[in-house]
């Protein structure tokens, strides 16, 4: 942790139902605390522009991509190629690195499958930690409203 903070504080959002005045609003609202946004985009669907994107790192902010993975897949490589399409959509649109990803869906089919394509694609952090069950219940989540978890490492069966 920085400086031995006790924890950090991750703030993220994605533009699945934001508006353009609704990110600019927060980033300067965490700018004028000291503090960045983690801003993950939808490829396909998102109405930011290159320029926007260019603006907001300027300004010390994370984009990335936002994988519109819906369970539908119909086995685990329609998965990692809609996966790798994806990160790869939002490389050629806006530039730079997927160093992070936030998933559309947190089920996938395959066990290790769509963490091998992330680590393929250069992604060094999944930041899925909360289940389907957003917004209904925290019985099984009770991490969901808060956004609190631990992030760690995924491992191959084999070790």
């Amino acid at each position: 942790m920085p400086e031995d903070a006790p924890g950090v504080v991750v703030f993220s959002g994605d533009d699945d139902s934001a508006t353009m005045d609704m990110r600019e609003w927060e980033m300067r609202d965490l700018e004028a605390m000291g503090g960045r946004m983690s801003l993950y985009l939808l490829p396909g669907r998102s109405e930011c522009r290159p320029e926007d994107v260019q603006r907001w790192r300027r300004r010390g902010h994370e984009v990335s991509v936002h994988p519109n993975l819906v369970p539908d897949a119909p086995n685990p490589e329609a998965m990692r190629a809609k996966l790798r399409q994806e990160i790869a959509e939002f490389k050629r649109k806006w530039g730079g690195d997927a160093r992070t990803v936030r998933m559309h869906s947190v089920a996938w089919p395959g066990y290790t499958e769509p963490a091998e394509v992330l680590e393929e694609m250069g992604v060094r952090m999944e930041s899925n930690f909360f289940p389907l069950v957003l917004f209904r219940s925290r019985e099984r989540a009770p991490y969901c409203r808060v956004g609190a978890a631990m992030p760690m490492p995924f491992v191959r069966p084999d070790g």
